[in-house]
């Protein structure tokens, strides 16, 4: 298992603006070279919500 990479600025910044776009969380994973557990765990700390149309329940 590869230890988890720590989040930059930046890889925040971007996590906020992809979701202010409406990406949903897989392709925003993608783009970020991170899971999406990871993308879930760090939406979960700084209280960031998905909009409906990025609910996916694939």
């Amino acid at each position: 298992m590869n230890p988890q990479r720590r989040w930059t600025q930046t890889d925040i910044t971007g996590l906020r603006n992809q979701l202010q776009q409406g990406h949903p969380v897989a392709e925003i994973a993608n783009r970020l070279h991170r899971n999406p557990e990871e993308i879930s765990s760090m939406m979960w700390r700084l209280r960031l919500r998905l909009m409906p149309a990025q609910v996916s329940f694939d």
